[in-house]
């Protein structure tokens, strides 16, 4: 099994700062099509959201921006409290407590995201340059294929 840890803005649609308008709305999720042909063709993935939409939204609403075939596959979110301070791997930090809370300790594990500063430099991480694009599908494609392959032997 591999956990996908997921951000959203920045990612799945351009990062913009509250409150949204129409317009940013409109854009919301525009680059999830992308991200879940990968996930399709990577059926040990299982998704948990990183993303801070989850401390405003239940988990049904969070997978129902997902396409019908890939919803199930979104298991969970990191914890529900925000973050304090502004230190490097906050969001590794919610990871890895995931990770121990759910008895995962031992999956391999990588994220999606934004901001580097949410991880630690050591982590498997996909950042994304205000969207998930053709770079970051190669990336993501070639750490998924390097844990397959690690599994396998």
């Amino acid at each position: 099994m591999t956990i996908l840890f997921l951000d959203f803005d920045g990612v799945l649609h351009p990062y913009s700062p509250w409150p949204h308008d129409d317009a940013v709305r409109r854009q919301y999720f525009i680059h999830l099509p992308r991200l879940e042909s990968v996930l399709r063709d990577f059926a040990e993935v299982s998704v948990v959201i990183a993303s801070d939409w989850r401390l405003y939204h239940p988990l049904d609403k969070l997978r129902g921006f997902f396409a019908e075939d890939i919803r199930s596959r979104v298991c969970g979110t990191t914890t529900l409290e925000r973050p304090t301070g502004e230190g490097v791997g906050q969001r590794q930090h919610q990871a890895e407590q995931y990770l121990r809370e759910h008895n995962l300790v031992h999956a391999h594990w990588l994220a999606v995201d934004d901001t580097p500063s949410n991880y630690l430099a050591t982590a498997r991480v996909v950042l994304c340059e205000d969207r998930f694009g053709v770079r970051e599908e190669a990336e993501l494609r070639r750490l998924l294929n390097e844990i397959s392959y690690r599994e396998r032997r």
